[in-house]
């Protein structure tokens, strides 16, 4: 089956959302962690390889209907295959938008390969959950890492830190403020 014939949905990406949640909520316990033993947060690179180590490995042992790509796996990439279609969708933060949609100073159509090759899954993730949004993306031809991304996103929709299975609803360590201390009275200590 081709990758191109299925729809990507809510339903879909439903149990990528739900990895993606349960990742931020181990990385929010893994900065406590090593704020305690370091008295200082981790970096922003640290938490990221961390959040992007918890979720291939929970798309390795956990999800039924997605492989783990193997590109740049060692770079923390990562790419989810639907088993069932071999529909690809790499997976890169909302806040790369702006890159990846930049408008060129030529014309790449005629470096472009026909049709798509995959699709790209932004994610965005804040103190009210996760939002989704996909674009089709067409690799340029004879570049293995370069790829254009074909139109505007569309919003796959968004997910309550409810929706992932380990996510504490009363730790108020939230994605955005990972390491901060809290005093008495909540508020950060920054």
């Amino acid at each position: 089956m081709d990758g191109k014939a299925i729809k990507i949905s809510r339903t879909l990406v439903d149990p990528i959302a739900n990895v993606l949640l349960d990742s931020a909520s181990d990385t929010a316990a893994y900065s406590v962690q090593f704020n305690a033993q370091h008295q200082m947060p981790p970096n922003l690179m640290a938490k990221v390889q961390h959040t992007r180590s918890v979720i291939q490995a929970k798309t390795t042992f956990e999800l039924d209907d997605f492989d783990l790509g193997s590109s740049y796996v060692e770079f923390g990439r990562v790419e989810f295959i639907h088993k069932q279609s071999g529909l690809r969708l790499r997976l890169r933060s909302s806040s790369t938008l702006h890159i990846d949609c930049q408008m060129t100073l030529f014309d790449q159509s005629k470096y472009l390969l026909p049709d798509y090759d995959f699709s790209i899954l932004f994610f965005k993730m804040n103190k009210d959950g996760l939002k989704l949004s996909h674009a089709p993306a067409q690799r340029l031809s004879g570049k293995k890492k370069r790829y254009n991304i074909l139109g505007e996103p569309t919003s796959l929709g968004s997910w309550s830190h409810e929706s992932g299975s380990n996510f504490d609803q009363g730790d108020s360590d939230y994605f955005d403020e990972l390491g901060k201390e809290e005093d008495a009275t909540g508020s950060g200590d920054e």
